[in-house]
């Protein structure tokens, strides 16, 4: 498992190699991961992001923060998708690791995911605005 490391959180920009590593899932809750978090959200807010998964600031773990709706932070930790409705919607969509583009995206409406949310275990949460992320 790949250390998780305090420094400075820059956005890795495609091509970086690393957005295409796998993702180790996260087995040690501590501090270190929290501040982790904390530091994810303040990169997101600081590029101007709804959302931003551990790779794209050279960390490879299944870790991904995200506010879709400017209200409410979301930590989502070993995210996994077990079901996706087949009702497609077709939006823009940025990334924060793909500069100035904003493609059309053909997107699941919902998912259902197992995750860790904040640090306690979630089962099945359904979360409409996930899939604005994953899909």
């Amino acid at each position: 498992q790949q250390t998780i490391a305090s420094r400075p959180l820059q956005i890795k920009w495609y091509p970086d190699p690393i957005l295409k590593q796998p993702c180790f899932p996260i087995s040690t809750f501590d501090e270190h991961l929290e501040k982790l978090a904390v530091d994810m959200l303040s990169a997101m807010y600081d590029d101007g992001g709804v959302g931003l998964a551990a790779p794209q600031v050279g960390i490879n773990v299944q870790l991904l923060v995200m506010n879709p709706t400017n209200e409410e932070e979301f930590v989502l930790i070993n995210p996994e998708i077990v079901h996706k409705s087949s009702e497609v919607t077709i939006d823009r969509e940025g990334c924060l690791s793909f500069p100035d583009l904003s493609p059309l995206i053909k997107k699941n409406k919902s998912i259902i995911s197992t995750l860790t949310n904040s640090f306690s275990p979630q089962n099945n949460d359904s979360l409409d605005q996930l899939d604005k992320l994953l899909s």
